[in-house]
């Protein structure tokens, strides 16, 4: 667990200012943060593989290169809305997206209990559930 969290750390920090290091290449405001943001999908994609593997180490790698992506995807786009919206707006777009996800995420993990009952299926690893969740 103390491994995940210093990933998530650097993810946020460090890897936060990957799009600042693309912007001080000459890019645009608006290349620099969506290969940032493909960088931070990337490394969240392999989680995948962690319920597949023998190897424990392995396994808290790939969660934690994840955590560290999906830090370092929060970190983006939190600056992406300051970016884009006037600055009187910023805490309610904020505030609404954030309400926005919490709800999807409550409604989909709802819908896809009901599937997996449904199908009497009462075991799924997590990283496969989200896998499907995202797929479905």
């Amino acid at each position: 667990m103390l491994f995940r969290g210093i990933a998530a750390d650097v993810g946020s920090v460090p890897w936060g200012n990957i799009s600042k290091f693309f912007m001080g290449r000459g890019w645009t405001l608006n290349a620099a943060r969506k290969v940032s943001l493909l960088i931070c999908a990337l490394c969240i994609a392999p989680v995948s593989f962690a319920a597949l593997t023998d190897n424990v180490w392995v396994a808290v790698a790939l969660i934690a290169l994840a955590s560290g992506g999906h830090q370092n995807w929060s970190a983006n786009l939190f600056t992406l809305v300051s970016d884009v919206m006037p600055k009187k707006s910023i805490a309610t777009v904020v505030g609404i997206g954030g309400m926005i996800g919490a709800v999807s995420g409550m409604l989909t993990d709802f819908a896809l209990g009901q599937g997996l009952d449904a199908q009497e299926m009462h075991f799924i690893s997590g990283c496969f559930r989200e896998q499907v969740c995202c797929i479905w």
